[in-house]
């Protein structure tokens, strides 16, 4: 019983250190690309707090205060570009077309580039999903610019689409 009140007291001091430093967290959320507009921020914020405290509780003993920061900006940040890829892989499952996509990716506030940064592609695909997405080229823009075919542009954006939906 001792053991459990200790770890129970050691969690409440490891959220009380979380409420301390909430400008890790809400800097780690905003370098994830979430701003304090969205509906769900306080979600993340949460989140956030919950993080925290995890990495607080397990590292405190060992390692001092500027690690423990760093170690929690890392975590809230993975953990947030993670839901952001969640939710946009259960918006994309719906998305059967061109207009359909590119009406989704202008009503959305993420930074895509995160996201496809993260996925399997190689540094020139990733370059050129990006390209697609962030910088408004159409793609027989880019097909020209890139020297290669359209039809390859297609097969990239339905590889990104199966790995969003798969991951």
């Amino acid at each position: 019983m001792a053991t459990f009140r200790r770890r129970g007291h050691n969690m409440e001091q490891a959220f009380n250190q979380a409420l301390i430093n909430s400008r890790v967290i809400h800097g780690a959320i905003k370098a994830a690309g979430i701003y304090h507009y969205r509906m769900d921020y306080q979600d993340f914020v949460q989140d956030g707090i919950i993080n925290y405290a995890n990495v607080y509780h397990k590292y405190a003993p060992q390692e001092e205060m500027t690690k423990i920061n760093q170690l929690a900006f890392q975590k809230i940040k993975w953990q947030a570009l993670d839901q952001l890829r969640k939710q946009m892989r259960q918006s994309v499952e719906v998305i059967t077309t061109d207009e359909q996509w590119e009406l989704f990716q202008d009503n959305n506030s993420f930074d895509i580039s995160e996201i496809i940064n993260q996925l399997s592609f190689s540094i020139q695909d990733k370059k050129r999903l990006i390209a697609i997405f962030d910088s408004g080229y159409t793609m027989v823009d880019l097909a020209k610019k890139e020297n290669i075919s359209t039809k390859h542009l297609q097969r990239l954006k339905q590889e990104l689409r199966r790995q969003l939906t798969n991951n």
